[in-house]
């Protein structure tokens, strides 16, 4: 190849020399330890050693009793779910109304809902038939369109749901809101 058809890159990718005078403004890192550790007297040779150093236990024990604070300090989480225009007008009224949160409708709305109807709307459809040709499938419920919010619930109100969502065999977390919340206001038909 010749070199008028292609210019030398070879300056472009050489290493400059702009952050040469930042040299020596951090202190170096730590060397870590990789030389393994002696075993323990109380060990047995021939047992696989833990692969926890004292370093990485700590870590994770910290980690965890982190995440524990988090879930059981009560603090919110957004939950979001879609809501059919008619629900979310009814739950914004009542919002306006009472002056409570979402999460508060629908803490009021579980407490409201028969949970005979409920579960009758998740239940499977039983198919129709022409009679003829191929036969048809069950028809579920499941999420529709709809206008997204937020519902701020701590862990252990999510986790509740998310067991509701199992028993009632719901398809999501916003179709099981938006049906509660549907059944409450009375405006599940209209969706």
């Amino acid at each position: 190849m010749s070199t008028a058809r292609h210019p030398n890159l070879e300056d472009a990718f050489a290493p400059s020399g702009r952050g040469a005078g930042l040299e020596g403004l951090l202190q170096p890192r730590r060397a870590t330890q990789t030389t393994p550790t002696a075993p323990e007297p109380g060990e047995v040779m021939g047992e696989p050693a833990a692969a926890d150093t004292p370093l990485e236990r700590n870590k994770r024990t910290r980690r965890a009793a982190g995440n524990t604070t988090q879930a059981s300090s009560g603090q919110a989480l957004n939950v979001a779910a879609y809501l059919p225009p008619a629900t979310l007008a009814a739950a914004q009224r009542e919002k306006q109304a009472t002056g409570e949160q979402y999460a508060d409708l629908l803490a009021r709305a579980f407490d409201d809902v028969d949970e005979q109807a409920l579960r009758a709307t998740f239940a499977p459809q039983p198919a129709t038939s022409s009679g003829a040709g191929m036969p048809r499938r069950a028809v579920r419920a499941r999420g529709a369109a709809g206008i997204q919010r937020q519902f701020r619930l701590t862990a252990e109100q999510r986790d509740w749901l998310d067991e509701q969502v199992r028993a009632y065999d719901a398809p999501s977390r916003s179709a099981f809101i938006a049906t509660v919340l549907g059944l409450h206001f009375r405006t599940l038909t209209q969706q």
